[in-house]
Parts: structure tokens; C-alpha cells; sequence
């Protein structure tokens, strides 16, 4: 093998290297701070939520009629997508109640964040927030 071969096959393991590193770390940036927005249900329910991200989980607010809270635990990256699993709600109300043990998806987008929650009644909640929010 030549020099300029080499050094061209040098360069091609360097630039593949490096796009796998950008890669990885645009998948792994995560998502903190306040996003707000709606959810509706597959049954075509809304409800309004606030959404607290940190790099352990998330703690969600849902307003009325639900009024509950319940925080759920980062358990995946998925490319793009962050995985997070709900943990018993804290303050009760039914709603909270019936989202444990589901799975709360979230896709960060340009100025949202993409939101999608699987219960085990097999009911869908989606919708998109806006933020981050500086207030508490």
C-alpha cells in the first residue's frame, strides 16, 4: 500500500469515527427543565400538563380534571426518543393511579418536546409541549 492510500484510508477511518461520535451525542443530549403543553387521549380527552425533566426522569403535573402528580424514571435512550417508566404516584388520584406501571416517551424536537404515554387500559396520551420554562 502506497502513502497517499494510506493516508486516504486514514482519513476515511477518522471521519467515520468521528460522524459515530456526533451521532452518539446528539442521541444522548438530554431534555431538562419545564416544558408545558396538552395531551389527548385516544378516547380524544384533554388535559394540560407540566413536565419537569431532569437527567434522572421527569415529574409531571396534570391539570384539571385530573389534578395529580407522578414522576417517572429516565430507563432508556432510543435514538432520538428518551424512554422513562412511572413510579407509583405520589399524590394519588385515579388518573396517576392507572398511568403506573406505564411508559412515557419523549421526542425533543426544534422548540417542543414530543410526548406519548402508554397505559396498561391501552389507552394513548400524545401531544407537544413548548419550553423549557425558567420559572419554577
Amino acid at each position: 500500500m502506497n502513502r497517499s492510500s494510506r493516508f486516504a484510508l486514514l482519513a476515511t477511518m477518522l471521519l467515520v469515527s468521528f460522524s459515530a461520535t456526533v451521532a452518539s451525542a446528539q442521541q444522548s443530549v438530554p431534555i431538562t427543565g419545564t416544558w408545558r403543553g396538552v395531551l389527548t387521549s385516544s378516547t380524544k380527552s384533554v388535559v394540560a400538563v407540566d413536565a419537569q425533566f431532569d437527567a434522572a426522569g421527569v415529574s409531571l403535573h396534570f391539570d384539571e380534571p385530573y389534578n395529580c402528580r407522578i414522576a417517572a424514571s429516565l430507563l432508556v435512550t432510543e435514538g432520538s426518543a428518551t424512554r422513562y417508566r412511572f413510579k407509583p404516584s405520589t399524590n394519588g388520584g385515579d388518573f396517576c393511579t392507572r398511568l403506573y406501571p406505564g411508559d412515557l416517551v419523549a421526542t425533543p424536537g426544534a422548540k417542543q418536546v414530543s410526548l406519548s404515554i402508554s397505559t396498561k387500559n391501552a389507552t394513548t396520551w400524545t401531544g407537544d409541549l413548548s419550553g423549557p420554562s425558567t420559572s419554577p
